[in-house]
């Protein structure tokens, strides 16, 4: 299944280095999972690792909303900042709401005690938590990569080519426009 997920990423943006990001930020869950069960008392079991594998499946789809946002202002002919504010801008609002309807969809889960609770508590406190952090992965985190992407392949330009580059000229989306048949 991983292998379909990196190769459907890789599809998407046609770059392996876009997909590289969006995939390094899935490690920094577990921080937002291991935060919310120590708050809740609540050790890690099987079922938070359920949770989790599905947090990721979000988590990747906000990033890849988010980039191929930015990779359709680029082609729109922005400027790479420009594309890149005008990308955290647009998507800000959706990812933040998805994220508040789905904690609070989960937090009557979270904070239940019943029988059933045991079961379903550590994944829905795995989802709520890790969402929360993965937003601001997402929102904050992922545009300071895509900067510092840029800027390394800016310089691997500069040093292989021989030649300074806009930073627009280094980004996939760009490029993919270039290429002549």
């Amino acid at each position: 299944i991983l292998i379909i997920m990196l190769s459907l990423v890789v599809f998407t943006f046609r770059s392996f280095g876009q997909m590289g990001l969006v995939f390094f930020l899935t490690p920094f869950l577990l921080f937002g999972v291991m935060g919310g069960h120590l708050i809740h008392g609540t050790a890690l079991s099987i079922f938070s690792g359920l949770g989790t594998f599905a947090l990721i499946g979000v988590m990747i789809n906000n990033a890849l909303v988010f980039v191929s946002t930015f990779n359709q202002k680029l082609q729109d002919g922005f400027v790479f900042n420009e594309a890149l504010q005008k990308a955290a801008y647009s998507r800000f609002r959706p990812i933040v709401l998805t994220t508040i309807t789905t904690v609070a969809g989960l937090f009557p889960l979270i904070l239940s005690q019943g029988v059933g609770a045991q079961f379903l508590r550590p994944t829905s406190i795995a989802i709520a938590y890790g969402l929360l952090f993965g937003m601001f992965l997402t929102l904050c985190f992922l545009p300071s990569l895509l900067v510092l992407s840029n800027r390394a392949n800016q310089a691997l330009h500069k040093l292989f080519k021989r030649e300074v580059p806009t930073p627009e000229q280094v980004e996939p989306a760009v490029q993919e426009l270039t290429v002549h048949f």
